[in-house]
């Protein structure tokens, strides 16, 4: 019977020694299986020679050979500092099987299973704790790491991680609606706040040091560098001093990076100490990223910044709160109650403002999307939002982008070089009389402000920023990197033609001054009889004719209303009756959403829409004759 010797092995390295550029980030299957492949197969070999680790089908004298390959690797958090490694290897046994008469060679293939863990923080190898045959049974009931050692997250998983963050990490009172102390989350991280100068060469808020380092303070009113002790966020002490919301918000974030991302930081310190011992020419600390590489950053970078701000405003606290203050400040225009809200919530959770404004759009309100715009750091004059955008879509973009989108869309280019389209108070929007105001400085006209959809082009963000990364380090940073855009051509060409129909309808040659008149040339115009828009708005027969045939005979907005959505009258032209019959909305909650629905409600019918107003807790505007 042939025995194989027992095979060991001395091998180490790093991934890709010998390449001309080494990578910046690496994998942890690349480390691990450049440091342990040999001895991941030669202990389960070893194992099987020696009788020590069960095959279930024969016994250790009776087998031939045993060869083993890596087949997957799964990686489980099992502390800040240390990992749950499972290794499945696919292993081939040639053995002896013996039966009463005679003995044949048999062969099989099997899996097994080597557990145990890593820890980094030491440097300490408990890799081959356990061998056994693979059984899923036996999988660790764990959330999965990717080969990065950090969890994947999506935006739906977002409020859900931020409250488990909180529920696991957070001592102090939060569930009532109380603010989030940053001081003592990191404090339950045992974490160590220090201040210094991390605001070079890019606009950096702070850092966080899990392994230790160094960083540039001031010292007798010198520059010098001291030395960071591990487990250590260093602020900005500039933003300290003049923002503490900002500073707040950089805390939180850091704190984020150290619960989900240290096992990432600790990887590439550790990989970046060999490639320094085993490639001292590659400068790794100013080797730029590559693709790749920037892409785990960026991911990293997401999802402390997307869950930061749902942390320090949680979503069971934060939307109470802002119910409460739109219902106090009802009594105020739409944007007023909003900015009224915004500097609530600033001021109760210890967050800035855009952060505020922000977490509204998140939470759906999207009405806050209309203030707090700033363009070259003035601000833009605040609009309303009449529709549903997301939080990454805008009214308001900076003139870089646009000439960016000049110089790469030809169409786009066309309709501004025709001045279909003028760049006006950060808004691309159609140039008409109606929406812009011309004079020594052209603005929009206020009915633009109150109806953006009509006439301005809705842009979509993407922020396209150039990572780094300093090892042993995560840091946040404040620069927000160049904003590139995009836009729907089916929109503007909707616009267009809105703004065609009303300007002929509108112009003077062919619609009356009179409100008597005009209105007798809508029903004309959409074929509408006096018995079936008396039918269709609720109106008397009576009262229609009186209003055809007499001006100055007494009309209310709900009235008016009334007839323009019975004809699907565009919204240009109830608000031209409303101003030829000298009435107009009122800065109320109910005339807001009168405003609402004439503006998005076209082509609907006076049930649909009374039946919306129903939905806000209010009566009809114009009462349904049985």
């Amino acid at each position: 019977m042939k025995h194989y010797p027992i095979i060991f092995s001395n091998s180490t390295g790093i991934p890709n020694p010998e390449c001309k550029t080494p990578k910046r980030i690496i994998t942890f299957s690349e480390w691990l299986l450049a440091h342990y492949a040999d001895k991941y197969r030669l202990a389960l070999i070893n194992g099987i020679l020696l009788g020590n680790v069960s095959t279930c089908l024969c016994n250790s004298r009776n087998i031939i050979s045993v060869d083993a390959v890596i087949n997957s690797l799964r990686f489980y958090r099992r502390s800040e500092d240390s990992i749950n490694v499972d290794t499945i290897l696919k292993c081939e046994i040639e053995y002896y099987a013996e039966d009463y008469y005679d003995i044949t060679e048999e062969s099989c293939t099997l899996d097994f299973r080597i557990r145990g863990y890593y820890d980094f923080q030491n440097s300490q190898e408990h890799l081959f704790e356990n061998i056994s045959l693979y059984d899923k049974a036996d999988d660790l009931n764990l959330p999965q790491l990717n080969d990065y050692l950090y969890a994947p997250l999506r935006t739906n998983q977002l409020e859900n991680e931020a409250y488990r963050i909180l529920e696991t990490y957070y001592s102090g009172d939060y569930m009532n609606g109380e603010a989030i102390e940053p001081n003592t989350l990191a404090d339950c991280l045992d974490l160590t706040i220090a201040s210094g100068n991390v605001n070079a060469p890019k606009r950096v808020l702070g850092r966080l040091y899990i392994p230790s380092g160094s960083a540039k303070g001031v010292y007798g009113g010198q520059m010098s560098f001291f030395e960071v002790p591990k487990r250590t966020i260093v602020i900005d002490k500039i933003t300290e001093a003049n923002d503490t919301n900002r500073a707040n918000n950089t805390i939180v974030h850091e704190c984020v990076h150290y619960i989900r991302h240290s096992l990432f930081i600790l990887l590439q310190e550790k990989y970046r100490n060999e490639l320094k011992q085993y490639r001292p020419d590659f400068d790794i600390d100013n080797s730029p990223l590559s693709k790749a590489e920037q892409a785990v950053v960026k991911e990293i970078e997401w999802q402390a910044e997307r869950l930061a701000p749902r942390i320090q405003m949680p979503e069971f606290s934060v939307r109470p709160f802002i119910e409460d203050c739109l219902s106090e400040f009802k009594h105020l225009q739409k944007t007023d109650r909003i900015l009224r809200t915004i500097r609530r919530i600033s001021n109760h959770f210890n967050v800035s403002m855009q952060a505020a404004k922000f977490r509204l759009c998140e939470l759906g309100y999207t009405d806050a999307s209309g203030v707090l715009n700033y363009i070259a750091g003035k601000r833009v004059p605040d609009y309303n939002i009449t529709g549903t955008i997301e939080p990454y879509q805008t009214y308001t973009v900076e003139p870089n982008a646009i000439e960016s989108l000049c110089s790469s869309n030809k169409k786009f280019n066309s309709y501004i070089i025709s001045r279909r389209l003028v760049y006006v108070e950060g808004h691309v929007c159609i140039n008409h009389p109606t929406y812009i105001d011309s004079g020594n400085t052209p603005r929009l006209t206020a009915y633009a402000r109150n109806n953006l959809d009509k006439c301005c082009v809705l842009f979509t963000l993407h922020r396209r920023i150039t990572y780094s990364y300093k090892s042993g380090t995560l840091q946040r940073s404040d620069d927000g990197g160049f904003i590139e855009i995009e836009y729907s051509e089916q929109q503007i060409l909707q616009m267009f033609a809105e703004a065609d129909k009303s300007d002929d309808l509108l112009n003077h040659d062919k619609l009356s001054d009179e409100f008597s008149v005009s209105l007798r040339e809508h029903m004309k115009r959409t074929g509408t009889t006096i018995e079936r828009l008396s039918e269709a708005s609720f109106i008397s027969e009576d009262k229609i004719k009186k209003l055809r045939n007499s001006e100055g005979y007494k009309v209310t907005v709900e009235e008016i209303m009334a007839m323009g959505i019975a004809m699907h009258l565009y919204p240009a032209l109830i608000y031209d009756l409303m101003e030829k019959a000298g009435v107009s909305l009122r800065h109320s909650k109910r005339h807001n959403y009168y405003q609402t629905i004439i503006d998005r409600m076209y082509g609907a019918t006076i049930e649909q829409c009374n039946k919306a107003l129903k939905l806000k807790g209010m009566e009809p505007f114009i009462q349904e004759t049985p």
